[in-house]
């Protein structure tokens, strides 16, 4: 694996890291590796093992292609990623606040509301 592909991938794991709310320290715990390690991944100085690697695809819903090229991940599939873990209350919540969300940025859009 090259330094650029290594920096990248690094780079995608903390932006995934971080969606999900996790520390380095949380995800090192999850995946069973140290902490330095996941520094050192992220800023691009280590590659990881298979095995490990699978580990982070899992544990941050996430593609390899993702990971590895910074394909195949679409912005739903980042929505779908920080909404897994809800039940479904939570769900229809956020739902909601989606709806609402899309709904102003809508109307901002065509001017409704603007004074």
């Amino acid at each position: 694996m090259t330094a650029n592909t290594c920096i990248a991938m690094g780079k995608r794991i903390k932006e995934y890291r971080k969606l999900h709310g996790y520390t380095q320290e949380k995800l090192a715990e999850v995946i069973d590796v140290t902490t330095g390690f996941i520094t050192d991944v992220e800023c691009g100085k280590k590659s990881m093992s298979l095995d490990t690697f699978i580990k982070v695809c899992e544990t941050l819903s996430v593609s390899a292609d993702y990971l590895l090229f910074g394909t195949g991940e679409r912005p739903e599939n980042r929505i779908a990623a920080l909404t897994a873990g809800l039940d479904n209350a939570e769900m229809a919540y956020a739902e909601d606040i989606m709806r609402a969300y899309v709904k102003a940025v809508t109307e901002k859009k065509q001017g409704i509301g603007d004074t």
